[in-house]
């Protein structure tokens, strides 16, 4: 796919309003150059390199980590992974990460919140790790190099909705499905059970999004709670007989859309009914 052709499809997904987020910079001090502390973060990121491996491991045994349908994910390959998301630390995301990492033996790419996104350093860091900020162009490039992409379609309002609203999948953004489409790229929707339990938030503040790019947790504590973790990889949804005339169709997006977002909720009633304590 072109650079023009990319171009095109993002300023038109604008205009439709199917954009993932918008990133927001954070004012830097004159004294501080912008490609060192870029430069500061990446050779952070070389020296702890190890750290996210161990993390993994000891965690894996601490949420007594059960993976589901690891089948489903291909071994080469393009895929969207489109899972609930929740944990106001993002602990989902970097086990969900890790544990395709571990077990396949592949580095996937995440679209992640702009908070780290708005200063060179953590922009650094992020990127080392396969990070990318909310941009379509970034997505779709990911997807063109046979990447496997994860996409949060909750974003930050599920990531850090009240604990009252428990497994409960806020409004999916459509922005995923038209990124299937142009690429054919299959979707693998998964489902993530214990991370709701890991932290408890008691309020959502939105009064921080020009700082931060989203709403800001309130969480009870910061050490996670020993719940435990199942992450569920259902059959893959095929998209390749789609066309971009259907992206143009906004009532057949938001269906396709909904339909994902109602399976893996099926899926997450079906779990929380069907297990015992979250704790045991």
């Amino acid at each position: 796919m072109s650079i023009l052709s990319v171009n095109c499809l993002t300023q038109e997904l604008h205009s439709l309003e199917w954009v993932m987020g918008e990133q927001v910079k954070m004012p830097l001090p004159d004294w501080i150059n912008e490609k060192d502390l870029f430069e500061a973060g990446r050779r952070f990121a070389k020296m702890v390199k190890l750290f996210p491996d161990a993390l993994f491991r000891i965690l894996s045994l601490y949420f007594r980590l059960e993976a589901i349908g690891l089948e489903n994910i291909p071994k080469h390959g393009k895929a969207l992974i489109v899972p609930n998301h929740s944990d106001v630390f993002g602990y989902d995301a970097f086990m969900l990460a890790e544990l395709i990492r571990h077990r396949l033996k592949r580095v996937p790419r995440m679209m992640a919140h702009p908070f780290w996104f708005n200063n060179p350093f953590f922009e650094a860091v992020a990127r080392s790790y396969g990070i990318f900020p909310a941009d379509l162009r970034e997505g779709l490039k990911a997807l063109k190099h046979n990447k496997l992409v994860i996409i949060f379609p909750e974003g930050a309002d599920g990531n850090f909705k009240v604990s009252s609203r428990m497994y409960k999948l806020v409004e999916f953004n459509p922005g995923f499905v038209p990124l299937a489409i142009m690429q054919k790229a299959p979707v693998i929707p998964t489902v993530i059970i214990g991370a709701e339990e890991t932290h408890i938030n008691v309020a959502k503040i939105d009064a921080f999004k020009k700082i931060f790019g989203g709403p800001m947790p309130v969480p009870t504590g910061i050490l996670p709670r020993p719940a435990k973790w199942k992450i569920i990889f259902l059959k893959p949804i095929d998209f390749s007989k789609y066309t971009k005339r259907d992206i143009k169709d906004p009532r057949f997006v938001k269906e396709i859309n909904q339909n994902i977002r109602y399976r893996i909720q099926h899926v997450i009633n079906k779990e929380i009914k069907g297990r015992d304590l979250a704790f045991e």
